[in-house]
């Protein structure tokens, strides 16, 4: 759900014993709540911020006595008073009933909002909130899913309407985590702005794990449970795919830390459904990490995957879907690896990115998963490697890139940030372009929405 405030008046105790309390107006009706700066106990206001996936962060101050709202540092979003003095923003929000046939939850909200660009122009925006529907009997379950696109594509009422037979075809990129009862907040950066114009849609999966619907939701998809994280993100795709949204080659996925573990584990189940990855600092080799007791976060962490070294089932759990030892089967099929002629698969493209400082996923881990890669990969060189054929499809690239002296969130001043990320996103999009175009596609990236 939606994150939301509460203001609880000490001072005014009801007849019922429990004090009076208040849910003052947010800026939207679906967005992501983050504490502020309060360091004076005694102040009449509270800071926080506020946003979502089609309105950048808000600095915003609540004022306790009146409950008025207000908004700072905003250069994005067009903000107006409301009748009671306070600021609120130019943003709709609206639950509309879906015909999906099941697949997905009988009703979504949409939101939508008009982000001013640095240069002049508008970009209108929409969030779509809708829930994936996947397994049988006790076993069905509503994975939450939002979607973030330029209102030009009209992805709501391809979605609204269920209009599957046709083809939307846009480029997504998705995301997820699903650990460590953490939250994937759908929010909106400065940075994403440029793939939506550029017309890509933006997917953010709920899984199991994180505590989107609760505390269970995160225990269901923890320690031997973990293999549901792996079906609620590819059930998220698939959707994507059953519902014509996707270009065939046009879905990319993006994911940090424990999110590379999700991203390496479902490419590996079924790699057909991805065309290229961006995994930061991915946990790629879980088992061996749980293993090591000599790591500084190995037996915290046993709270949230088990000890393989002590129960055979953890291990075995692990052990079924660890990106690195699952490798070989997901890139060259079924068959043994000595077989002399091993059955080829489309592999996505991957970008790794590893910190040399990194003591909470050390640099090993995506080092060592990119060197099994790349020798059981091959190259847009055509070269042989073993007894494997030459790789039928499109061509893939796997690149490492090693900053020194980072650690686990990164390092360098904004400006190098920047380069970072464009040069994820020019990846990204670099590989759907040779993908479309090896397939005979010519419409390779088109932008929507832009006034």
């Amino acid at each position: 759900g939606s994150g939301h405030l509460r203001v609880v008046h000490l001072e005014e105790e009801l007849d019922d014993g429990y004090c009076r309390d208040t849910i003052p107006r947010l800026p939207g009706a679906n967005g992501n709540v983050e504490p502020g700066v309060n360091a004076d106990f005694h102040a009449q206001h509270v800071r926080f911020g506020w946003g979502s996936g089609i309105v950048p962060r808000l600095d915003c101050k609540l004022e306790l006595e009146t409950g008025k709202l207000r908004i700072y540092r905003n250069s994005h979003i067009d903000v107006e008073r409301d009748g009671d003095g306070g600021d609120r923003i130019r943003c709709s929000d609206e639950t509309v009933a879906c015909s999906g046939n099941g697949k997905i939850s009988p009703t979504m909200t949409v939101s939508k909002a008009n982000v001013n660009l640095n240069y002049g122009s508008v970009l209108e925006l929409e969030q779509l909130v809708l829930s994936v529907v996947h397994g049988e009997g006790h076993h069905r379950v509503e994975v939450p899913l939002t979607l973030v696109a330029a209102q030009g594509i009209r992805l709501s009422e391809h979605i609204r309407n269920d209009k599957s037979n046709e083809r939307l075809w846009v480029n997504v990129l998705v995301q997820g985590y699903g650990a460590y009862g953490l939250n994937l907040e759908a929010q909106l950066d400065e940075l994403q702005m440029c793939l939506l114009r550029q017309g890509f849609v933006l997917a953010f999966a709920h899984v199991r794990g994180g505590s989107e619907k609760g505390r269970e939701w995160h225990e269901s998809g923890k320690g031997q449970k973990k293999i549901n994280s792996f079906k609620d993100m590819l059930a998220c795709v698939q959707f994507l795919h059953d519902a014509n949204i996707v270009h065939p080659h046009g879905l990319c996925g993006e994911a940090s830390s424990a999110g590379g573990l999700l991203l390496g584990g479902c490419v590996n189940m079924r790699p057909e459904l991805f065309t290229a990855l961006v995994i930061r600092v991915g946990f790629m080799d879980p088992l061996t990490a749980m293993l090591n007791k000599s790591l500084p976060l190995t037996l915290q962490e046993h709270k949230e995957w088990g000890d393989p070294a002590t129960n055979q089932e953890v291990f075995d759990a692990i052990r079924s879907f660890s990106p690195y030892q699952n490798l070989d089967v997901a890139v060259v099929g079924d068959k043994a690896l000595d077989s002399p002629r091993a059955q080829n698969q489309h592999f996505p493209s991957v970008l790794l990115s590893a910190g040399e400082e990194d003591c909470r996923v050390p640099y090993w881990q995506p080092t060592k998963y990119l060197a099994k890669l790349r020798a059981l990969t091959l190259d847009r060189d055509n070269c042989y490697d073993n007894n494997m054929e030459v790789r039928a499809g499109p061509g893939q690239q796997y690149f490492l890139r090693f900053d020194r002296g980072a650690g686990h969130f990164g390092s360098g001043s904004w400006d190098q940030r920047l380069d970072v990320r464009a040069e994820e996103y020019a990846f990204l999009i670099e590989e759907i372009r040779h993908a479309k175009r090896a397939e005979g596609f010519n419409d390779v990236i088109t932008g929507h929405g832009l006034s």
